[in-house]
């Protein structure tokens, strides 16, 4: 208080404490955005799945709460197959047992993976004749090339664009609640990495209409796979060092690999524990050919 001069402004806290705002340094705020109107399928403590028969449950209570008509796509995300009881990815069959009139995807918790029901991969085109994309893999039933619903890393974006296609006309509510969400929690800075150049534009063109800036600060980073052919010669994106309405662009993502939660990480090393189905030299693989 020796500091104190005749213009300082003392608040006092009671049991309150003031810490310096955070500074988000992973994080996708669009995905979240997306999410929250989507299906929770985490395990406990951040959801409520144990099981295969609870995530069936869950699914379809979220079918009924949205009242989502045949043919409409239920989306859930944040499953985890270390924490289901059954210890194990589900499939489409697990899926379909919960809707065959709705095409259903539900995305990993890693979010380099996710599930799709037969209807799903029907829309995504993805059948037995169907051949791994570069940097992807599509999981097959055993002894067959039918896929069995799952998918890893550029063979999920097959499926979840499907989705993130059949969105909101604009992703600035859901954005903007989202930036409400991180703000509440003390970040004053978050970032939106992999970000896409259609909802960068939609954060751009909010900034410029409204004459508003975004509640907090917000940096987001291209993922070079989707930036157009003639900034990928150059590696080049726009970036910004202010901030223009609380937004800058910071640099280009680059993916390489996967996720060691998902076992899609490329190591130099064999997985201790690989997935179903691979061998004791699994090492997972690049999702962009090194050179």
């Amino acid at each position: 208080m020796k500091l104190r001069g005749p213009e300082t402004r003392v608040v006092e806290l009671g049991d309150r404490a003031l810490v310096p705002g955070f500074i988000d340094t992973h994080s996708h705020v669009t995905m979240v955005g997306r999410m929250s109107g989507y299906a929770n399928l985490s395990s406990p403590p951040v959801g409520p799945v144990t099981d295969i028969a609870s995530l069936q449950q869950h699914l379809r209570d979220h079918i009924a709460a949205k009242q989502l008509p045949p043919g409409a796509w239920a989306v859930g995300y944040g499953y985890d197959d270390s924490l289901l009881a059954e210890n194990r990815h589900p499939t489409r069959d697990d899926l379909d047992a919960v809707s065959r009139d709705h095409p259903i995807a539900i995305l990993h918790v890693s979010g380099h993976l996710s599930v799709a029901n037969s209807a799903a991969l029907a829309a995504a085109g993805i059948t037995a004749a169907s051949k791994d994309p570069a940097g992807g893999h599509i999981r097959r039933r055993p002894g067959s090339d039918e896929p069995n619903g799952v998918l890893e890393e550029t063979a999920a974006y097959s499926v979840l664009g499907q989705v993130y296609g059949r969105g909101p006309a604009s992703p600035m509510p859901g954005i903007l609640a989202a930036l409400d969400t991180y703000a509440s929690e003390g970040f004053t800075t978050v970032q939106d990495g992999a970000a896409n150049a259609a909802d960068v534009a939609a954060i751009e063109g909010y900034v410029r209409e409204s004459g508003k800036a975004l509640p907090v600060d917000l940096v987001a980073f291209p993922t070079f796979a989707n930036l157009p052919a003639e900034a990928k010669k150059t590696c080049s994106v726009p970036v910004t060092r202010e901030y223009n309405g609380g937004f800058r662009i910071g640099g280009t993502k680059f993916v390489l690999d996967g996720s060691p939660q998902g076992r899609t990480a490329w190591l130099s090393k064999p997985y201790v524990l690989p997935p179903e189905g691979k061998g004791v030299d699994y090492v997972a693989y690049p999702t962009v050919e090194p050179s």
